[in-house]
């Protein structure tokens, strides 16, 4: 059987309670500042943490609608440049028709003019031409006051 020692019993109870007292004296209230300090401490980390990500999510929010404003206002941009250019074109190509209507007026001014000026120039010849025949054949048998008369007749009828 088991022999037990009441007097080394009692020591041990009595030393495992001076021991616990030890403890609790020593220990058990640094060690529970300890562990509330560190739960305070974590409860504090969350609250950051939850923190942080709330301002986290409120910025991709805010940045996600600058981001959207900033696409709407370059698709204005966009289609703003596009109608100036748009504009631009319309007024180089109307402004080039314009030139060309006003050079191909003056062309055919010029080619008009030209055409009348061969026209008087060959109308001159042909009298010319015709008063010199005239005077070949003529020229014994008629005097000058006939031809003047004849010449100017010749010269009304072509015009």
């Amino acid at each position: 059987m088991i022999d037990i020692s009441y007097p080394l019993l009692a020591v041990q109870i009595v030393t495992f309670l001076v021991a616990m007292f030890l403890l609790w004296k020593l220990f058990w209230n640094p060690l529970v500042n300890f562990m509330k300090n560190r739960a305070s401490s974590i409860e504090n980390d969350i609250t950051t943490a939850k923190k942080s990500r709330e301002e986290g999510e409120s910025l991709e929010k805010e940045y996600r609608t600058k981001l959207s404003d900033i696409d709407a206002e370059a698709r204005k941009v966009m289609e703003k440049a596009a109608e100036e250019g748009g504009k631009y074109k319309e007024n180089v190509m109307s402004g080039a028709r314009e030139d060309a209507k006003r050079m191909l007026a003056a062309v055919q001014g010029e080619i008009s003019e030209e055409k009348r000026d061969a026209v008087k120039s060959l109308r001159e010849d042909i009298v010319s031409l015709s008063i010199a025949a005239a005077e070949k054949i003529l020229e014994e048998s008629i005097s000058k006051k006939a031809k003047d008369k004849y010449l100017d007749e010749f010269l009304e009828g072509l015009k």
